[in-house]
């Protein structure tokens, strides 16, 4: 994001030398070039304006979709427990990966991210000492 402000800051201060430029010698550039690099310009920072709404847009997508993840988390024992076979087998299938029936122990693994949620928690214990 810093690097963007600073590539947007930089075409906005060649934008107003160009204009300086024009203004202190209107014989120094003709109107066609002066168009010219103006729209240039301009385009460069729209698109860094769109590069850093995608960023934003990206960064806030992720705390609303972190704070679902370990909502689910934290709830999934009650709402496993609550919910009819086929919303139980959607769940399994959203947090399972590659579930396998050994006798009568179900062996799985944690999909991403809810593995990463998993092993945070075992973090925290022994962060404790």
């Amino acid at each position: 994001m810093n690097g963007l402000k600073q590539e947007y800051d930089l075409m906005q201060k060649r934008i107003d030398n160009l204009f300086n430029l024009r203004l202190d010698d209107p014989q120094s550039i003709t109107n066609e070039m002066f168009n010219y690099k103006l729209k240039e310009l301009k385009e460069k920072q729209a698109e860094i304006t769109d590069k850093i709404q995608q960023y934003t847009q990206a960064d806030e997508n992720y705390y609303i979709t972190a704070s679902t993840i370990l909502n689910l988390a934290q709830r999934a024992l009650e709402v496993f427990k609550n919910s009819e076979v086929l919303e139980k087998r959607q769940l399994l299938n959203f947090l399972l990966q590659n579930p396998a029936l050994h006798g009568k122990n179900l062996v799985f693994t944690l999909k991403a991210p809810f593995d990463r949620v998993l092993l945070t928690n075992r973090c925290v214990e022994m962060l404790r000492w």
